[in-house]
């Protein structure tokens, strides 16, 4: 039997520019198996801009006894294909025993993983993240129960849960871009009301403590849709917004991403998540109603949901040719002191990227003052800038 070809583009509209996977949308002809998605997706194939990260959160549900082609080693190859068909840069998964950790981390050739059960062990349920190895560098990482404290070391189920939970998260930098950002993976639990919400508010704190001024994701089956009093908590926060709400373009109309095993499941309940911080911008937003004929497979009893983002900024060097320590600064203004807390030095800055649509003013003194040289492309040597601006930028605007 030929192999299917499946392929979606979903491209973004903001300025940074990274290779991406980019396929039509097609189904085979030529073989018995044909893919069903929604309408919206059929009639849309691609979504207009380019570049950007791909972030993914699939409750991939565990290797448990199921029949047939609910069996994982039916969907296993399903799973794989979801992720390498949207070239996703950072995949959050939930339920995955240690034995689909292992099938995972033998499938996706260039992911790196963190995470540990959450009985403390690696046979046990993860939270897990996968994250490309070639893009990001992990920097820190860790996991911790949603339980009061926040401890490091298995405890629960803690106040009306049914079972213990988790959530990993990453500190990433992007290789390219300098760029540091923090993502969280998390699962909550399915019966506990009082849990739900302990653990969003917990998140919610263990978040803003840990953060910073820097961008994060949190990602994960929350078992809450976008009317629990869980979700609420999260979305109406001064730090949080569920990235359907501020995505350019959303797909498909119904958001719901729990099937039941149902290839078109009815209503518009989402209990799989990402959300954001206001650094991000996203761009497109998806829920992936995929299956494979015939036989309707599944994946996953859960759709994975799909975002494309990108935090507009540049990216500064200390040597020519975007050599030496980089930093990353979002669009904003930068004073002395504000460069310093970055780990931009005085008369420090050498080199610089500068995306599409962003632009760079270096100023020769403190309070934007004095000479100003103005960029809108990457510029490898500052020392061929008229007058030189090699060690000179004291402030910064990213506009």
């Amino acid at each position: 039997m030929g192999k299917l070809i499946y392929g979606l583009q979903l491209t973004l509209l903001w300025g940074f520019i990274f290779a991406s996977c980019s396929k039509d949308l097609t189904n085979s002809s030529t073989t018995g198996e044909q893919l069903s998605v929604p309408t919206e997706l059929q009639s849309s194939a691609t979504i207009a801009g380019s570049g950007g990260y791909v972030m993914m959160t699939f409750n991939i549900r565990q290797d448990a006894p199921d029949a047939g082609n609910r069996a994982w080693s039916v969907r296993r190859s399903l799973v794989k294909e979801r992720i390498l068909e949207h070239d996703c840069d950072i995949v959050g998964v939930q339920e995955a025993l240690g034995n689909q950790m292992d099938n995972m981390a033998s499938d996706l050739q260039g992911y790196s993983k963190v995470g540990t059960g959450r009985e403390g062990n690696t046979s046990s349920e993860h939270s897990a993240i996968f994250y490309k190895n070639t893009k990001f560098n992990a920097l820190e990482s860790g996991t911790f129960w949603l339980a009061p404290g926040t401890p490091t070391t298995p405890t629960g189920p803690a106040w009306d849960a049914a079972y213990k939970r988790i959530c990993t998260w990453i500190k990433l930098q992007d290789k390219q871009t300098a760029m540091i950002f923090y993502v969280f993976n998390t699962h909550f639990d399915h019966k506990g009301v009082e849990a739900k919400v302990n653990s969003a508010n917990l998140l919610l704190t263990y978040m803003q403590n840990k953060i910073g001024a820097l961008p994060a994701v949190l990602m994960g089956d929350l078992n809450a849709n976008q009317n629990s009093a869980a979700y609420n908590v999260l979305n109406s926060s001064l730090l949080l917004e569920e990235s359907w709400a501020v995505a350019s373009s959303t797909l498909p109309a119904l958001r719901v991403t729990g099937n039941g095993w149902n290839i078109s499941p009815t209503g518009d309940s989402q209990i799989d998540h990402i959300f954001v911080t206001s650094q991000w911008k996203v761009s497109s937003r998806l829920v992936d109603w995929y299956h494979k004929d015939p036989g309707e497979i599944l994946p996953s009893d859960h759709f994975p949901v799909v975002a494309r983002m990108n935090v507009e900024g540049v990216s500064i060097f200390k040597d020519a040719h975007y050599g030496g320590k980089g930093v990353f600064l979002p669009k904003g203004s930068y004073n002395l002191a504000d460069l310093n807390a970055r780990g931009i030095e005085n008369d420090w800055a050498s080199s610089a990227r500068v995306p599409n649509g962003v632009t760079l003013t270096l100023y020769e003194h403190q309070n934007f003052s004095g000479i100003n040289w103005v960029l809108t492309t990457d510029t490898p040597l500052f020392s061929q800038l008229t007058p030189t601006a090699n060690d000179k930028a004291s402030s910064m605007k990213v506009e």
